[in-house]
């Protein structure tokens, strides 16, 4: 199911588990900012969460799909608090894309710490 209107994008996944173990049972939801950035929380089983009992995986992308390193040596973040959930959407939010000319990768010592 997806929700939008011109600046914002809230994308919700929740695939219910086929009975055989093969699909994942996936819980979550992306939310596009006025600024362009994607923020992912997810929390189901295969994500790095306790499958959403208090914990969930945040990862973060720039308007043309670069990732956000949302920690020094990883763009994905595991067992987040809802804490820490909220503080990685402000920072992610926050990000001033139109000062940014050509957006780094990760990796390639430019990246875009959101915290």
């Amino acid at each position: 199911m997806t929700t939008s209107n011109p600046k914002y994008q809230i994308n919700y996944s929740n695939y219910p588990d086929s009975g055989t173990h093969a699909q994942p049972l996936q819980r979550g939801w992306q939310m596009t900012f006025a600024n362009g950035c994607t923020i992912s929380v997810q929390f189901g089983r295969g994500n790095y969460s306790d499958a959403g009992s208090t914990t969930a995986e945040v990862a973060a992308w720039m308007p043309d799909g670069a990732w956000i390193a949302l920690q020094p040596h990883d763009d994905v973040v595991g067992w987040c608090t809802p804490d820490q959930v909220l503080e990685h959407m402000r920072h992610v939010a926050a990000i001033d894309t139109g000062t940014v000319d050509d957006w780094p990768e990760f990796g390639d010592g430019g990246d875009i710490y959101a915290i």
